[in-house]
């Protein structure tokens, strides 16, 4: 995202310095995963809902950040079946986001 002009929409909802948000994104998908609830345990933690209401999500946005989901599991190579259950379950959710068409 940071580097990739494709996901530019998605890259301006965010401060400079991304380290922060991809700590945020660890620790989410850990917990989401079934891992350690890391981010659940801090106290400042919100719904991924509410975290995401303040923002203009449409189609562009949801598919830029696809893109972005998408390319990160292909550096991961991860086998093809889990990546296309983690595929559609990030599709459901970011499609959950969009907050206009």
């Amino acid at each position: 995202m940071d580097s990739d002009p494709a996901a530019s929409h998605i890259r301006a909802m965010h401060e400079r310095d991304l380290a922060p948000i991809r700590q945020l994104l660890f620790e989410f998908l850990s917990g989401w995963l079934g891992g350690p609830p890391l981010y659940f345990k801090r106290p400042e933690h919100r719904c991924i809902m509410s975290a995401h209401r303040p923002y203009e999500i449409g189609d562009a946005e949801r598919d830029e950040w696809m893109m972005c989901m998408r390319t990160a599991m292909d550096d991961c190579a991860l086998p093809a079946e889990m990546r296309a259950l983690l595929d559609q379950a990030f599709l459901r959710m970011a499609n959950a986001f969009r907050s206009r068409g």
